[in-house]
């Protein structure tokens, strides 16, 4: 395990090291809270902000790198929650996309709700909302066909998935792959992104939407020497979107799941 990375602004520092020097002005940050893309001194002072009201900072648990994608994901608390991360940057054409994705969703919205007030002299309280006009209903399907969780590798029998949006870990092979299959007809297609490898974890970057609003994704699998996934957790970003895809998620599964893996 590595020491915590200096900067304390969730990792943005130490990952533009990875990356390599570029200017300010060459960076575009994907806030784990905010709908929209920011840049530059108001990027990092929020990062900032946002470290600061965790109760232990980010510790680096795998550095991950590629020829144009890098990637550190981390582990830190909020009181006596934990919060997992994942901070990436994926080089594009001269401009550098940092994006910081967050798991699980109980602790993520208790720590985007202890930030707001503290953040108020930089950003809009609507930067905090989805875009206006969003449809933000959720309705429960009369039908479903979850039957297909569109995973490019095996899980072992004993897998456990980490979600972005429950209370609690998934247990099993055959009811991890339900609960993927009902997320995945909420967000339906992805776009897939780098993937980066260190040892036998692979760190996986894509994207989808809910009503039209980008979700920034990040998939880490852990293999056994069967190369079959033992533990897959997934983070999103940014919050007010994944309140949404959770909502929906809910309602899709609640045929799959009991309550005590959303409350």
């Amino acid at each position: 395990m590595q020491a915590t990375a200096p900067g304390h602004d969730l990792l943005f520092s130490a990952i533009l090291e990875d990356a390599g020097s570029l200017a300010d002005g060459a960076v575009i940050v994907r806030h784990p809270f905010l709908c929209d893309p920011i840049a530059g001194g108001l990027a990092r002072e929020l990062l900032r902000r946002a470290e600061r009201a965790l109760s232990s900072p980010p510790t680096v648990m795998t550095a991950f790198a590629g020829p144009d994608a890098w990637a550190r994901s981390w582990r830190a608390t909020l009181g006596d929650r934990g919060v997992e991360g994942v901070t990436a940057a994926v080089r594009r054409a001269g401009l550098l996309e940092v994006r910081v994705i967050l798991r699980p969703f109980p602790t993520t919205r208790r720590w985007r709700d202890a930030i707001l007030d503290s953040c108020a002299d930089l950003v809009a309280p609507t930067a905090w909302e989805l875009p206006a006009g969003t449809d933000q209903s959720v309705v429960a399907p009369t039908a479903t066909d979850d039957s297909d969780a569109h995973l490019p590798f095996a899980l072992a029998d004993n897998a456990v998935f980490h979600s972005p949006v429950l209370a609690r870990p998934v247990h099993g092979a055959a009811l991890v792959r339900r609960v993927i299959a009902s997320a995945a007809a909420v967000y339906g297609s992805r776009v897939v992104g780098p993937s980066l490898a260190a040892g036998n974890q692979v760190l996986s970057l894509w994207s989808c939407e809910v009503s039209s609003v980008a979700i920034e994704a990040a998939s880490l699998a852990v293999f056994d020497a069967e190369r079959r996934a033992t533990s897959l957790s997934v983070l999103f970003q940014p919050w007010p979107a994944v309140a949404l895809f959770r909502a929906r998620v809910r309602a899709r599964a609640q045929h799959v799941l009991g309550p005590e893996y959303f409350d």
